[in-house]
């Protein structure tokens, strides 16, 4: 890890982020929401094109 001290400009600004008992940095919630809510978008998107896929078949001649 390096020497907190020899952080400068923005950086230096900032407070130090705190970890957890599990060493997670806090920020990690709204990554694994975002994660969740992308994997339903892409459930989503694909049971609809299974499903037109299905119509279209059955509705074929």
């Amino acid at each position: 890890m390096r020497d907190p001290s020899a952080v400068t400009g923005e950086a230096a600004s900032r407070p130090a982020v705190v970890t957890g008992s599990t060493g997670a940095a806090p920020d990690g919630a709204p990554i694994a929401a975002h994660s969740a809510a992308e994997t339903a978008v892409t459930a989503a998107i694909t049971t609809a094109r299974t499903l037109y896929f299905v119509v279209k078949t059955r509705n074929s001649p």
